[in-house]
């Protein structure tokens, strides 16, 4: 009896700590900001800026969910949660998040603790600034 006691107790362990399991997606998006003078970044989320050599600008955007199953994690992927658009501001552009009214994803009557990184790798012809790319003057 205490054999099947402990593997009962040993799958519900491991039924835990596979829901309450950090899940992690990352994807990109590229823009190309060849004769922009300035990139603007409106999204809530935390940007981080690395020049690169490429001319274009790549945005690495991490997403970290804790406490959440994989299928809550694949179907705010499928909504565009996360999702980012590039819009003409005069000689530059603006990054924004397609969803700027983001609502608490809930999972078993709790809160989801919900990581968003955009690590933005730009060319080296920008300085990078709080929430803006700016274009060295030659």
């Amino acid at each position: 009896m205490s054999r099947s006691f402990a593997f009962v107790a040993l799958c519900f362990l491991g039924l835990h700590a596979t829901a309450s399991a950090q899940l992690t997606r990352t994807f990109n998006h590229n823009f190309m900001v060849a004769d922009a003078s300035a990139v603007q970044f409106d999204t809530p989320d935390k940007v981080v800026f690395e020049a690169w050599t490429s001319g274009t600008m790549l945005i690495e955007t991490t997403i970290t969910l804790k406490n959440a199953s994989p299928a809550i994690l694949e179907h705010v992927m499928r909504t565009g949660r996360y999702e980012l658009t590039m819009e003409e501001n005069g000689d530059g552009f603006v990054v924004k998040s397609v969803n700027t009214n983001r609502q608490p994803i809930k999972f078993r009557d709790q809160i989801v603790e919900e990581i968003v990184v955009h690590k933005v790798y730009f060319p080296e012809t920008f300085l990078s600034t709080d929430n803006m790319l700016i274009r060295e003057k030659n």
